[in-house]
């Protein structure tokens, strides 16, 4: 330990480093505390439980086309075969 930490470990300093770290354990368990008790009863429908839709609809497939650009990416590609 440097000459300073042991300086500020010794006498009172202890007490209110201790009492630092007593608040700050008693802070960290406050927030576990819950006083709302969960009364709504658990969906049985899985639509309920799960409430994702997934609907098709039109999509837009852009391509960018020009000189010097050497064919098209991997992804675009995927993009033309998965629209043809």
């Amino acid at each position: 330990m440097t000459a300073i930490m042991r300086a500020s470990v010794r006498g009172g300093s202890r007490a209110v480093l201790r009492a630092l770290m007593a608040g700050c354990f008693a802070v960290t368990l406050a927030g576990c505390y819950q006083t709302e008790v969960a009364e709504k009863e658990y969906p049985t429908d899985y639509r309920q439980r799960h409430p994702i839709v997934l609907r098709e609809g039109a999509q837009n497939v852009d391509i960018l086309l020009g000189r010097n650009r050497g064919g098209l990416t991997p992804s675009q590609r995927a993009d033309v075969v998965s629209y043809a």
